[in-house]
């Protein structure tokens, strides 16, 4: 419970709250009620209350009323928050610039076959940066799930937006997570930095469904480098290795399990088996049924496959209207 003395108006909790890179604590009275928290949030942060997506009451902040008071949902001393929301002056840099700022092209120079060059320090250096590398769950990870990893620009959504980021997302991205969420725990990879992806991620809703969870977010800091030879030239990028959530729970997740969906192909030169290449979400296309497809396909894998890293990713739309009839059974036992 939250701290008491003689005094019931006296009671208080403690919130550490991380906000971004910034790290702060709050003591509010345990009558306070959660709009209250959240108007001292505002004070320290300039994100507005509506903004405001907070993780780590023992209940999800989309199930309580901003009525309800903090003795209410406290059940320990101190709690850590994680807070996640964007200023409003920072949101305004967001609707008006264009093209997006800090965006690679995620469709531009594609590579196919390549050749990692000095293969055995490229690794070396991931270990270093794997042991460095802190991962923060906002949600647990759930025993027995698979992986999914989903790339964010140009997979869930698109960059062309000049309004609100909500036009900007793809079709069939809620869907396919609350489809799938049964089956896998999930992670959004982004190469932006973590400002731009806390920001897009926050106002596309994915924090705060009340059909699926995100387990945890990664940002281009838990990208490595690797220099690669094509066409007899080399080209330095950077790329998603699945090996630094492997090593991080190596209980939960491996190369047997896991899958990583990206527009890109060389995002998983690294893993190359357990990556999926899906067709680039550009500009708003209302038509676009790409992530529908693929909500298939990641449930009869999830339900045939014992092994995901010895499945041909490359022919999934294959592999989907080959089984495609298997889905009525799966759907009929699973929801």
């Amino acid at each position: 419970m939250c701290e008491s003395g003689d005094d019931e108006m006296k009671r208080s909790c403690v919130f550490r709250v991380r906000w971004g890179k910034e790290s702060f604590s709050i003591q509010i009275s345990a009558t306070a009620t959660l709009w209250e928290l959240k108007q001292e949030l505002l004070k320290r942060t300039n994100v507005l209350p509506d903004r405001q997506k907070i993780l780590g009451l023992t209940l999800r902040p989309y199930l309580l009323a901003d009525t309800v008071t903090l003795q209410e949902v406290c059940n320990k001393n101190e709690y850590n928050l994680i807070l996640m929301g964007t200023p409003e002056e920072q949101l305004q840099q967001i609707y008006n610039h264009a093209p997006f700022p800090e965006i690679v092209d995620d469709v531009e120079g594609e590579s196919h076959r390549t050749e990692i060059v000095h293969f055995e320090k490229c690794m070396e250096t991931l270990e270093r940066n794997i042991k460095q590398l802190q991962i923060t769950l906002m949600n647990e990870l759930r025993p027995q799930k698979r992986l999914l990893v989903l790339d964010l620009d140009n997979t869930l959504m698109h960059n062309s937006y000049s309004t609100t980021i909500q036009d900007a997302i793809r079709p069939g991205v809620h869907e396919m997570l609350s489809t799938v969420y049964p089956f896998y725990d999930i992670c959004i990879w982004s190469q932006t930095s973590w400002r731009w992806l806390e920001a897009k991620i926050t106002e596309m809703g994915l924090l705060l469904c009340p059909h699926y969870a995100i387990s945890f977010v990664l940002d281009r800091l838990a990208m490595a480098s690797v220099t690669v030879r094509k066409k007899r030239q080399l080209k330095k990028h950077s790329v998603k290795p699945l090996q630094v959530v492997w090593r991080k729970f190596p209980d939960h997740f491996s190369p047997q399990n896991s899958i990583h969906v990206d527009d890109l192909s060389r995002n998983f030169v690294l893993n190359p088996e357990n990556g999926l290449k899906v067709s680039p979400y550009t500009t708003k296309d209302t038509n676009d049924r790409e992530l529908f497809l693929l909500t298939n396909y990641l449930v009869l894998i999830a339900q045939r496959e014992a092994d995901f890293s010895k499945v041909n990713h490359k022919k999934w739309k294959h592999y989907e209207r080959k089984h495609r009839r298997e889905l009525d059974n799966i759907f009929q036992t699973f929801f």
